[in-house]
């Protein structure tokens, strides 16, 4: 390939010092306005257990993605894939079928379909990490080291439709370290620049650095000498305290506390402070911010010694922000720290992470520093919708329509890809999910679901109506989503007749459910290991209905795949809409795909009524319910 030709020719004076002193780089992602940067980290293992896929991600509400994480062989330097069946081979839904010749699947090809779709989409490829940063140190000290990881690194970019490159080498130990971190970031900057050069419209790719905030790290790096060849800095403003502190202590904060400082032992303002007094540029330090709490167990507190960590979604002692505040726990948000924590009086335990207002808390203190924007580790954990704590610090940043973001175009041409399809430019593929059907019917059911706020139903209905069908395990189900737990002090629950023949009316069925429904739940849902928020849309004039659920809420049985959750039996659609206040129609499932991640098709009952109504508590008594509304079809 000819770019990889002259990275050949160049390698030889890579290591040439420049003849002027370092200045700073302002690349096509760095610019002096107040638009602002949106940047989430993708996980490749994500699709795994987390069934989170990339086309989960708010993509209109994000500049950058970076995706975690590409391994290094620390004999040659070399940058190779951590996972080839996720990164290119597993077959995601939407993706092209029965082509000849070969083709990216996987992720990359799920990435390029959303970059087609946001063309201020870009992304990136995250090089290392805390399991493979061990591997950087050997072949970053030598001249071929670094030529093999600049050339290799950059062969992946160009194979696999990417925008750049995060170079993720964490704690560097040394001041040889922190020098050969400086060759590196050369080496791989003029390799970019060559290969940007060598296409027929010349590109610039990205150059990024995961940067950290913790002082014993940040002041051994050399700072001033690497700004010269990076776009910007994504500084990793999170990880103060944890399982290996001392004291429970907040995690991410943005100031120390004037009044207890045991429970800041870091803060942001110092790093950023730090990083601007070496000539750093505000506006190309993104702040990184946790989408996951640290949790501490028996401990009276911030500031006071534990005993333990939790045991964590995925991981001990780390609870992704979707999960949180725990059950029983309660949150408390500081101003004059910038934090946020929950605290479980009866377990002793306390969580600390960014709840929504210390997000947009954050936002607004990035506006006003003149930062580059928001960086967020990582994207399965975050919650949906209002829960979202990217899109509500997002909405700070760039407002509701993203107009406050940079906006810059991403590259769609890959004429040296060894993949056909996308040099071709993935014709004919789609990243919105296959849309199926079912022939499968049940008797009839009453079943009743809820939904965690007060108000009518019409307000949470989508614009059109939607044929589709609502998936049940039958009529006596005991894990049929029911009443979900909240703290507030009123619900709106909604029961469905789902008898397809039903003479039943809609005032008799509205007293049917005034006088015994909620009751049934109240009872059922003693009866259920998990519990889901549920929204069904009814049918009408014959045409089915369908339920939505709320991905963020899902109990811990819940099993799903990118297109259907399964909980404890009931299986319904998958809400995933990227935009706040708003549902995506994504119905039509009747059954589900023929792929590992699902258990087996169940049959369909068809949605023909409905009924809301609000009660005071979660265990209303019988008679202590109002209609709100009845819909029937």
């Amino acid at each position: 390939m000819l770019w990889a030709v002259i990275l050949v020719l160049l390698s030889a004076t890579t290591e040439l010092a420049t003849c002027h002193g370092p200045s700073p780089r302002n690349g096509s992602d760095v610019s002096s306005n107040a638009a602002y940067i949106s940047v989430a980290y993708y996980v490749n293992w994500a699709i795994y257990d987390r069934k989170f896929n990339p086309q989960d991600l708010p993509a209109d509400k994000l500049t950058h993605v970076l995706y975690a994480f590409a391994n290094i062989s620390p004999n040659t330097g070399g940058v190779y894939l951590s996972d080839i069946w996720a990164d290119t081979e597993i077959r995601l839904s939407g993706d092209s079928r029965n082509q000849t010749g070969l083709n990216l699947y996987g992720c990359f090809e799920q990435f390029y379909l959303l970059k087609k779709a946001n063309r201020n989409l870009k992304v990136l490829l995250s090089i290392g990490g805390s399991s493979y940063s061990s591997n950087f140190a050997a072949p970053a000290s030598t001249s071929s080291g670094r030529s093999t990881f600049a050339s290799t690194a950059v062969s992946l970019v160009a194979n696999l439709g990417l925008d750049g490159l995060d170079i993720n080498w964490e704690n560097i130990a040394s001041d040889a370290e922190a020098a050969n971190m400086v060759l590196l970031l050369q080496a791989v900057r003029e390799a970019l620049d060559t290969y940007g050069n060598s296409l027929s419209v010349p590109y610039n790719f990205t150059l990024t650095v995961a940067s950290p905030a913790g002082p014993s790290n940040y002041q051994a790096l050399h700072l001033t000498d690497m700004d010269q060849y990076i776009d910007f800095w994504n500084l990793m403003a999170y990880d103060y305290a944890g399982s290996w502190s001392t004291l429970a202590a907040n995690q991410a904060n943005l100031f120390s506390s004037g009044s207890n400082a045991a429970t800041t032992p870091f803060d942001t303002r110092t790093a950023i402070d730090h990083y601007t007094s070496q000539g750093i540029a505000a506006n190309k330090i993104v702040l990184g911010m946790p989408v996951y709490g640290r949790s501490f167990e028996a401990t009276e507190g911030l500031g006071k010694p534990f005993n333990g960590v939790g045991n964590g979604t995925w991981e001990a002692g780390v609870y992704d922000f979707k999960s949180l505040p725990l059950s029983g726990a309660i949150e408390f948000n500081d101003n004059t720290t910038g934090s946020s924590y929950s605290y479980d009086c009866t377990k002793a335990e306390l969580v600390s992470y960014d709840t929504v207002l210390v997000a947009k808390q954050k936002a607004a203190w990035i506006q006003r520093m003149g930062l580059g924007g928001a960086m967020w580790w990582e994207s399965s954990a975050d919650g949906m919708g209002n829960n979202s704590l990217i899109l509500n610090a997002v909405e700070v940043l760039g407002g509701v329509n993203g107009s406050g973001l940079r906006s810059s175009p991403n590259q769609l041409l890959y004429p040296n890809s060894t993949y056909d399809n996308l040099r071709a430019g993935m014709p004919g593929s789609s990243s919105v999910r296959t849309m199926l059907t079912s022939t499968g019917k049940t008797s009839k059911a009453c079943t009743c679901v809820s939904l965690s706020t007060s108000g009518t139903l019409a307000a949470f209905l989508p614009s059109r109506e939607v044929p589709t069908s609502y998936v049940t395990s039958g009529p006596n189900s005991a894990s049929t989503p029911t009443v979900a737990t909240s703290g507030t002090t009123e619900s709106t629950a909604i029961a469905i007749n789902s008898e397809s023949t039903s003479s039943t009316t809609g005032s008799s069925f509205s007293s049917e459910v005034t006088s015994t429904t909620m009751t049934a739940v109240a009872s059922d849902k003693s009866r259920q290991s998990s519990t889901t928020t549920t929204l069904i849309v009814p049918g009408k004039n014959g045409v089915a209905g369908c339920a939505y659920v709320v991905a963020s809420e899902l109990g811990a049985g819940a099993m799903c795949s990118s297109d259907y959750c399964n909980c404890g039996g009931t299986v319904a659609p998958l809400l995933t809409s990227s935009v706040s206040g708003t549902l995506t129609t994504n119905c039509n499932y009747g059954t589900q795909p023929a792929v590992n991640s699902c258990p087996p098709p169940v049959t369909l009952a068809t949605v023909t009524e409905v009924v809301v109504v609000t009660c005071t508590t979660l265990k209303p008594a019988p008679g202590s319910c109002r209609v709100v509304t009845t819909l029937s079809s």
